[in-house]
C-alpha cells in the first residue's frame, strides 16, 4: 500500500480540521455541535496576537470566526503536539483567550487537542483565588487523544474520527487490526477523492505498517464480508496505481531535464571554443557559475 510522505505535525492537523471542522466538533463537542451555526463558520487567517505587558507575539493555531444560535463568536483550537508539551498550557491557553476576546470583544469558544502519547488526564481549568477570594475560573473543552478508545469510534462515518485513530489509544499488537478499521471507514465515507487522500495521508504519517504487517493485513482483507472487501481492495490498487503512474511521471520529468541540460552544456562548449566569453554563454545558456566551472575544466 502506497506510503505518504512526512509532512510536519501542525500543518496535518490543521489541515484536516479546517477541512472537517463540522465533523470534528459533532465527533468530540456534540453539545457545541448544537449551538453552531456552521453554514456561517469561516476559517480566518493565521492570527497573531501581541501582548501588550510582555511584549510576546502569540500565534493562533486555528481561529473560526462562527455564529451561535444568541450571538457571533470565535472558536479558537490549539494544538499542543506531543514533541513540545510543557507545564503551565492552561494558564497559556488562558491568555490565548483573554487576549483573543480583548482583541475582538466577541464570545470564544476554547478547544485545545493533545496529541501526544500521555496517558495521564490532564487539567482543564486555570484559576486565581485567595482564601477569601474566587478571582476567576476559566475552563476549555479538550481532546486528549491518547485516553480515546479507537474501538468506540469505528462505527461513526465521520472522516475525522477515521483519520484520528492513529493517534488514539491502541497497542502495538493492534496495529493491524487499526488499518483495517480505518479502511472499512474510508470506503464508507461520502468524501472526494481529494478528501479521501487528506485523509489517508494524515492516518499513514502516524501509524506505519511493516512488511510483515501490512502481509497480514492483506491476508485479513478477503476474510471481511465480500461487497466490503472488494471496495477495501479497489481502493488500494487504486493507491498502488497512482503512486505507479507518478513515479513514471517522475521519472520522465526528471529525463527530460536532464536532456535539456545536456543540450545546454554542449551548446556552452562549442560557443567556448568558438571564442565567445565566459561571462555570455552563461548569460545565453542559464547555466549556473558551478555549472560553467566543470564545462571550463
Amino acid at each position: 500500500m502506497t506510503k505518504h510522505p512526512q509532512r510536519s505535525h501542525d500543518s496535518l492537523f490543521k489541515e484536516l480540521i479546517s477541512s472537517f471542522l463540522e465533523e470534528f466538533v459533532l465527533a468530540f463537542f456534540p453539545e457545541v455541535y448544537e449551538e453552531i451555526d456552521f453554514r456561517k463558520t469561516t476559517l480566518l487567517p493565521t492570527e497573531h496576537i501581541t501582548d501588550m505587558i510582555d511584549g510576546n507575539v502569540y500565534r493562533v493555531d486555528l481561529l473560526f470566526k462562527t455564529t451561535l444560535k444568541y450571538e457571533d463568536a470565535f472558536i479558537i483550537i490549539h494544538i499542543e503536539p506531543q514533541s513540545s508539551y510543557k507545564k503551565g498550557f492552561q494558564e497559556r491557553m488562558f491568555r490565548y483567550f483573554s487576549l483573543l476576546y480583548e482583541k475582538h470583544r466577541k464570545h470564544v469558544i476554547p478547544i485545545a487537542i493533545f496529541s501526544y502519547n500521555k496517558m495521564k488526564k490532564e487539567e482543564t481549568t486555570f484559576s486565581i483565588k485567595f482564601p477569601f477570594l474566587s478571582v476567576l475560573h476559566f475552563e476549555f473543552l479538550a481532546l486528549q487523544l491518547r485516553r480515546e478508545n479507537w474501538r468506540s469510534y469505528l462505527k461513526q462515518p465521520n472522516p475525522v474520527t477515521a483519520a484520528l485513530l492513529s493517534k488514539m489509544g491502541y497497542k502495538h499488537k493492534e496495529k493491524v487490526e487499526v488499518k483495517k478499521g480505518f479502511l472499512r471507514m474510508l470506503v464508507k465515507l461520502q468524501i472526494t477523492e481529494a478528501q479521501t487522500r487528506l485523509v489517508t495521508r494524515f492516518f499513514e504519517s502516524y501509524l506505519i505498517l511493516n512488511s510483515e504487517e501490512e502481509k497480514k493485513l492483506l491476508k485479513e482483507i478477503p476474510l471481511l464480508e465480500k461487497k466490503e472487501a472488494k471496495k477495501i481492495m479497489e481502493l488500494t490498487t487504486s493507491w498502488e496505481r497512482k503512486g505507479m503512474e507518478k513515479g513514471k511521471l517522475q521519472g520522465k520529468m526528471e529525463g527530460r531535464l536532464e536532456g535539456k541540460l545536456e543540450e545546454k552544456r554542449n551548446l556552452a562548449k562549442k560557443l567556448l571554443i568558438d571564442g565567445f566569453p565566459l561571462t555570455k554563454v552563461a548569460e545565453l545558456t542559464e547555466l549556473s557559475e558551478e555549472q560553467m566551472t566543470e564545462i571550463t575544466k
